[in-house]
């Protein structure tokens, strides 16, 4: 396949272009204009202008022809994107099924040692034959492409998890870290080391009919073999690639990663040390200090234990951690049978005893490890109805009964508006403030959330998510029992994320056959915080403005139930608007009352530089499927800041 030649048309090329956000409109009205004056295709003036480069063009060339770049398999959409090439959705067509397709860009073919390389990965992973592992299905080559199919699997990494919900308890720990285990003990037994587990890498699915886990355990898919390496190649033992880097992630990998000395199995379970480190004490033994001090501390063995951060957790648990962060790989356990062994006996221990509970530990324990500090107490209140999470518990909703805590990270306060979080108190018996709405104006950044079917940028928390049509023939993300959330932003010149402060939400919401719909609002991505958040909540009663502790904690109605559907299933419009008095909600063009804003007060974390959190929202469909379409944000300034 030529980039140098297009078939399909312009229109054609800017439309997949803008749905995958690597053109604006404002780019694309530029190239229009030049390719009227030269005559010359879209796609070599985006480039002559470095709007787009050779890899982006290859993506979009490919999207164009679904069924050319690889015969047997039919393109749906973009996955991911590394240095290595681009991993697709796609239908194998003889069976009928969906899968991960990888390839090598072409732009990249160049590099003969890059296309060996990922023969040995295809080579490698078809080795593998393991039901804690990703199963590879075909590779071959095409039209110098190189291609690899893959099991795709749907649903959230640990990193992701722990970034949404903190840290976990022991039990749930161990257990998600025995499935890795297992599949990397598969790996050894047939001389494969994967060199770079971590949580990324470790995948959660809820495990086929008849797979026997514990309940509420989800099952652990190992992903990624990219950087193996067969034990037994002799031509193996470069440790940097070509841009004198280290191959792997320098928080988890091993420290003879960074040396010549040869690596072997207990540099997986070194990583995996690493993680299960993660996992309990909500950050990785390394976090917080940049590359050159992470080998320096690797290299020495020096570094704060668990038992140091986090004297809560069990002493067998931190003993084993601890060893399998041994500086010697000696001194780490000898070989996967071993560490399955251990790691058995201590499930067996927490089993008996029941989880220990990363909130066990004492407030200021817990303000030391993390920044955070306790703003008030609730009572505790029994799961809600929205859906049934199989992944392992957060912190928060471990607690022992009758006590829960609502955490806000405490020195330097960042406030969204006026107000405090005070008056969110749940026996608060004043009303609560209303707010007065002020004239806002668009600045001119306006962008869909939601495209065809792509779901990229969005982050399934709970329940069944995927991109469908409606009865119309209309793109829909369809949710079924389930949260799913987006962040807001937009991109500044050096590719940062820079937070929406004002902004006006909306979204087209179908019940469909949901028995009710919300839309969160005010929520802030800081880490192992999920407090409250605004709801507005669409059931056959009618709309109702309320609040939600955390996911899984009932709804709190706030005021009463404004207006009674004629038809419930239709969809209705919702529009969410930020102003720095407060937030301001219409349902189908009703006016609810203004809601006052809310406040989380952010710090550092260990010295750590914490940038500013992401404003986001979430969409939740109960008891039932839910469509929502038609999501758009629009950034707003108050008239004030423009006259001043």
């Amino acid at each position: 396949m030529n980039t140098d030649s297009l078939s399909a048309s312009s229109e054609d090329f800017f439309r997949i272009a803008e749905e995958l956000v690597m053109l604006t409109k404002d780019e694309v009205l530029i190239i229009t204009e030049a390719m009227k004056k030269s005559g010359s295709a879209p796609e070599q003036i985006a480039q002559q202008k470095g709007y787009l480069d050779a890899a982006q063009i290859d993506i979009i060339e490919t999207l164009l022809h679904p069924t050319d770049t690889v015969p047997g398999y039919e393109i749906i959409n973009v996955l991911g994107q590394g240095g290595m090439g681009v991993v697709y959705r796609a239908r194998q067509l003889n069976l009928d099924r969906i899968v991960a397709l990888k390839t090598i860009l072409i732009s990249r073919m160049a590099d003969k040692s890059t296309a060996g390389r990922f023969a040995q990965e295809a080579q490698t992973i078809g080795k593998l034959r393991h039901p804690n592992i990703i199963a590879a299905y075909d590779f071959g080559q095409h039209e110098g492409r190189l291609f690899l199919s893959m099991e795709l699997v749907e649903g959230e990494d640990v990193e992701a998890m722990l970034r949404d919900r903190g840290r976990l308890d022991e039990l749930s720990a161990w257990s998600l870290a025995r499935q890795a285990t297992a599949g990397l003990a598969h790996a050894d037994h047939l001389g494969v080391v994967h060199r770079d587990i971590k949580p990324a890498n470790l995948l959660l699915v809820d495990p086929p009919e008849g797979f026997s886990l514990p309940e509420g355990l989800q099952m652990v898919k190992v992903a990624d073999f990219g950087l193996a390496f067969l034990a037994d190649d002799q031509q193996a033992h470069t440790r940097l690639t070509s841009d004198n880097s280290a191959v792997g992630s320098p928080h988890y990998m091993a420290p003879e990663q960074l040396t010549e000395m040869d690596v072997d199995f207990r540099a997986d379970i070194y990583a995996l040390g690493a993680t299960v480190y993660h996992m309990l004490a909500g950050r990785p033994p390394f976090g917080g200090l940049n590359l050159s001090q992470i080998i320096a501390q690797k290299l020495s063995g020096e570094f704060k234990n668990l038992s140091e951060r986090c004297p809560d957790i069990s002493t067998t648990s931190c003993q084993l951690v601890d060893r399998m962060l041994a500086r010697e790989p000696a001194e780490r356990p000898a070989d996967y049978d071993t560490l399955l062994k251990d790691i058995d006996e201590l499930i067996h221990s927490l089993d008996r005893s029941g989880p220990v509970s990363a909130v066990a530990e004492t407030e200021p324990d817990r303000a030391m490890r993390t920044g955070v500090i306790s703003t008030q107490d609730t009572q505790s209140m029994p799961s809600a109805d929205l859906t049934t999470d199989k992944s392992p518990r957060p912190p928060e909703q471990a607690a022992p009964p009758g006590r829960r805590r609502l955490w806000a990270v405490g020195a330097v306060v960042l406030v969204l508006g006026i107000g405090t979080t005070a008056w969110l108190s749940r026996d608060r018996a004043e009303p609560i403030p209303v707010p007065q709405q002020v004239k806002m104006l668009d600045v001119g950044f306006t962008t869909p959330l939601f495209v065809g079917n792509s779901f990229k940028g969005w982050i399934r928390r709970k329940g069944n998510w995927v991109t469908g049509k409606d009865d119309e023939g209309g793109f829909v993300i369809k949710g079924t029992n389930g949260v799913a959330e987006r962040q807001l932003f937009k991109q500044g010149e050096r590719g940062e994320r820079i937070p929406l402060e004002f902004y006006r939400l909306e979204i087209s919401v179908d019940p469909h056959e949901a028995t009710a719909v919300e839309v969160h609002f005010g929520l802030l991505d800081v880490p192992g915080f999920d407090g409250f958040r605004y709801v507005v909540r669409l059931d056959s009663s009618g709309v109702t403005p309320g609040t939600r502790s955390a996911d899984l904690e009932p709804f709190e109605p706030r005021g009463t139930t404004s207006r009674h559907f004629k038809d419930f299933a239709g969809p209705h419009e919702v529009k969410v608007e930020h102003q720095p008095s407060g937030w301001f909600v219409t349902v189908d063009g009703q006016e609810l009352p203004g809601l006052a804003p809310l406040a989380v007060a952010l710090s550092p974390t260990d010295g750590a530089d914490v940038p500013r959190p992401l404003p986001g929202f979430r969409i939740a469909a109960e008891q039932g499927p839910a469509w929502f379409s038609d999501i758009l944000i629009q950034e707003l300034t108050p008239v004030e800041v423009i006259a001043e």
